[in-house]
């Protein structure tokens, strides 16, 4: 049990570690965004003070941002998942034509996170790094970065709220 709670601890601190690395090295490849985001902090906060959990609703382009970098580099490429009963549905396979898929109980069936991240039918000019869609009305049923929508808020919430946060200053 003590192994099993720090390996997901310290997996989870990587995940973590890696989502932000890729928001920040995004941000510097796209200027003209990490200034948005700037001034979009400095409205929101503009005495300069740390940010509370209570301020998240207000901080919606930074949560943009971090939703794109987690789209465009999802912790986790794909999620194994184990069909609970015997069930069928309806798929459109690459030649248009809709086919009928039985699985069976107790197969394991492999969700592609990246595969879904990148589907154009899903996201306008998906290679594209534009945090702005997810201002506004998104599919939120192709957005899966930790295989259900619920956890991705704990996970940006729970670092603003037990890690902490950043102060943002004016720049030199």
């Amino acid at each position: 049990m003590f192994f099993n709670r720090q390996y997901l601890h310290i997996d989870g601190r990587r995940a973590r570690a890696h989502s932000l690395a890729f928001a920040l090295a995004l941000l510097a490849l796209h200027p003209d965004k990490q200034e948005e985001l700037y001034q979009h902090i400095k409205r929101v906060l503009p005495d300069g003070r740390i940010p509370t959990y209570d301020d998240m609703p207000s901080l919606a382009y930074s949560s943009a941002v971090f939703n794109e970098a987690l789209r465009m580099f999802p912790p986790a490429n794909s999620v194994p998942k184990s069909s609970a009963e015997n069930t069928t549905f309806t798929v459109t396979d690459v030649d248009g034509m809709k086919r009928t898929v039985t699985v069976p109980q107790g197969i394991v069936l492999t969700l592609d996170i990246t595969g879904l991240h990148y589907n154009p039918k899903y996201w306008e000019d998906p290679y594209t790094f534009k945090p702005e869609r997810f201002l506004g009305d998104w599919n939120r049923d192709a957005f899966l970065p930790f295989s259900a929508g619920k956890y991705l808020h704990i996970f940006l919430k729970s670092n603003l709220k037990t890690h902490g946060s950043m102060k943002v200053t004016e720049r030199v």
